[in-house]
């Protein structure tokens, strides 16, 4: 016997709702993206995003790390094959170095004359150290007081002799023509020629001053000169010698240290596998 249509449509609605029911009782899906991973849970209610990083600060970039910025990288030069990966490194970190005294518009500017010095025929490889400086001293001269070779000259037993001689000013324009130390003996007595003649133009320009007798302008101009050359030399000798002071002492007291430190020697062990002699053995 067919049901009536009322029972039918009755039915119906008994399935639907227990469906319903069942469907609310069923615990929630998570949520899928587009890629069919769940979804990463957003911030609990009352937290505040981004709190923990808006207050950390980017680490301060090195001078290297300028340089490699606004020069290496842009040049996109390379090594020649077979070079040493650590070597390559060493060499431009070393070049890195020397031209972090160089702004950062000097810097750009240096790139844009060495883009077309590249090295081989395709101009792809890095140009020598020589190149970089020839152009850097072009663009932005390094100052003379942080040149390598005039601070480890000043800050051995050369300096407090070129105070000693009076020899500073010369020894400091023959560094800054040269690029070089005046090591031969030829070159010594160059540089103390050339300080006697200062120094007499000096007796001369005061012994007038003293006289009232007017000097000549282009010799007052060259004074003032000298003597501003005199006290710049005279504050470089004096913070090199101070620096090699300081670590002189600093290694004289970590060699006392481990030398206090070090264990005392031990006397040698007694032998007692051989016999000793007895109080009548020796008075016989």
């Amino acid at each position: 016997m067919m049901a009536a249509p009322e029972t039918r449509q009755q039915n119906g609605e008994q399935r639907k709702g227990a469906e319903r029911r069942e469907a609310l009782q069923q615990p929630e899906a998570p949520a899928q993206g587009l890629e069919g991973r769940q979804q990463p849970a957003g911030p609990e209610q009352g937290s505040q995003p981004g709190t923990a990083t808006e207050g950390a600060q980017q680490p301060e970039e090195s001078n290297r790390d300028r340089v490699r910025r606004l020069l290496l990288v842009p040049l996109g030069f390379r090594f020649r094959r077979g070079t040493d990966a650590g070597e390559a490194r060493r060499s431009l970190d070393a070049l890195a170095d020397e031209l972090g005294y160089m702004s950062d518009a000097s810097l750009s500017a240096l790139r844009g004359m060495l883009a077309s010095k590249g090295e081989g025929a395709a101009r792809c490889f890095w140009p020598d150290l020589a190149t970089f400086r020839g152009f850097a001293e072009i663009v932005q001269p390094r100052p003379l007081e942080e040149v390598p070779a005039l601070v480890r000259w000043f800050r051995s037993v050369e300096g407090p002799r070129a105070v000693e001689a009076g020899t500073l000013v010369e020894t400091f324009l023959w560094f800054e023509k040269k690029k070089a130390p005046p090591l031969t003996p030829q070159a010594r007595a160059m540089v103390a020629q050339r300080a006697q003649q200062n120094h007499r133009r000096l007796e001369v320009i005061s012994d007038r001053r003293a006289r009232e007798v007017r000097n000549d302008a282009q010799d007052l101009e060259w004074e003032r000169w000298y003597r501003s050359t005199l006290a710049r030399v005279e504050a470089l000798v004096a913070r090199v010698q101070r620096e090699k002071q300081a670590q002189d002492r600093t290694a004289g007291s970590a060699a006392t240290a481990q030398g206090t430190g070090a264990a005392p020697q031990a006397r040698p062990a007694q032998d007692t596998t051989r016999p000793t002699r007895t109080a009548e053995e020796m008075t016989r």
